[in-house]
Order: structure tokens, then sequence, then C-alpha cells
């Protein structure tokens, strides 16, 4: 049984976000973020945050997302998994499931 020490969402508008947290609802998208070119500064804010609330040398961190969200987060960690990296949505949701008991 796999019990994560810590639970953080990413946010296309809000970056790292808690478990707990609540937001106001909002309309960024990774898409848009990309299509801007704002995905870089995204990515160093998310980094940041997630440096400011543990210590990132310590954790083997799993990216839970799609390419555009997980790949440029998983690829500036020292220890990571993106599993659905590579998998479209259906694919991914179908994993995900999988691994729900």
């Amino acid at each position: 049984t796999f019990e994560p020490e810590h639970i953080f969402i990413l946010s296309a508008a809000y970056g790292l976000l808690s478990a707990e947290q609540e937001i106001a609802p909002y309309t960024m998208t990774m898409s848009a973020l990309a299509k801007e070119g704002d995905l870089p500064v995204w990515k160093d804010e998310v980094l940041r945050q997630l440096n400011k609330s543990l210590d990132i040398q310590k954790y083997e961190i799993i990216v839970l997302g799609l390419r555009k969200f997980a790949q440029p987060i998983a690829d500036a960690l020292p220890h990571s998994q993106a599993p659905l990296v590579g998998m479209n949505m259906p694919q991914a949701l179908n994993f995900l499931r999988s691994k729900v008991k």
C-alpha cells in the first residue's frame, strides 16, 4: 500500500496548491500558458513553491498529469516519476482507475 506523505495539486492559474486549499474558479489552462509563452515562468514558480514546502532532494515526487502539465515539472526535479506522460486522457484515466482500490 502506498501512503503519500504530501499531496499537492498543480493549477495553471495558482501554481502549487495544498490538497486542502480552496481557490476561486478560473479559466486559465496549460494550453493557454504554453501559447502565451508563460510555461517556463509557471514551472519556475511551481518549483519555488515546492522547494518552500519540502526538501525536493529528499523525496521521490510523483507528478500525475499529462505531458504539458507534468513533463516540465518532472524534468526539473532530481527524483521524480511522471507515469501519465505519453498517455492520452482515456489511457490516463484507465491507468489511474487501475491504481485505485
